[in-house]
């Protein structure tokens, strides 16, 4: 089972917020963080510090790990997603990324390990969306607004994708640092596809419209945001 958004104006805005209600909203306490989800933080961090990684990869990455190191109220598990209809393109996707290096093959494992516990939405449809946009993609939250691990300051996710899935043009609400899993193309304003490659970090500022898609293998991204000052 996935949440929808229902009732919200289709338009260009950032498609990968979740849908929170107060009377949806669970209850907080306090504690470690889950040895999953910190081996997931962890990884991330790991891999800005490649060489490769852009400078506002690393900027914007660097300040938000460091605002991680600070841990947030824990949420408990849904536990309401056992039949996660994308559940055998997750497990493709994390199954490969045991082949992709020590970062991703951790992130791979720490996502399997919390994918039942993950509270799995669509965001709404958008300019340009395939036709099988609405049961071709899901977004949960890790850290955030919502996550497990509840906090105002960060937001981190995951966003899977289908095989030929394209995801609509959208504006971000925030800056956004995206680490893809698997290989998939992204598209900034009216440019050209470009294809990025597993563990290959992407920095996305606001201010300008991004699409996403895959074609014949499912696309998973990690991304984080900074959402204080």
């Amino acid at each position: 089972m996935i949440s929808s958004r229902i009732g919200e104006k289709p338009g260009p805005i950032d498609l990968f917020l979740n849908p929170i209600s107060a009377a949806t909203a669970p209850r907080r306490s306090y504690g470690p963080r889950r040895l999953a989800l910190q081996q997931i933080v962890g990884s991330f961090a790991d891999c800005l510090l490649k060489h490769d990684a852009s400078m506002m990869a690393k900027f914007v990455g660097c300040k938000i790990i460091h605002l991680l190191s600070n841990v947030g109220h824990a949420n408990p598990p849904r536990m309401g997603h056992r039949n996660f209809p994308l559940r055998s393109h997750m497990d493709a996707v994390c199954e490969a990324s045991k082949l992709l290096g020590p970062e991703l093959t951790s992130i791979g494992c720490g996502l399997i390990a919390l994918m039942d516990d993950l509270d799995w939405y669509r965001g709404q449809s958008g300019a340009y969306a395939s036709v099988n946009f609405a049961d071709g993609h899901a977004h949960a939250i890790l850290v955030g607004p919502g996550g497990l691990e509840e906090r105002s300051d960060v937001r981190m996710g995951v966003t899977l994708l289908a095989p030929y899935t394209r995801f609509p043009d959208h504006w971000l609400t925030y800056s956004r640092v995206i680490l893809p899993i698997s290989q998939g193309e992204f598209r900034i304003e009216t440019g050209e596809w470009q294809r990025v490659e597993p563990g290959s970090l992407q920095f996305h500022p606001t201010g300008h419209p991004i699409a996403i898609r895959c074609t014949s293998k499912p696309f998973l991204a990690l991304w984080a945001q900074k959402l204080s000052v």
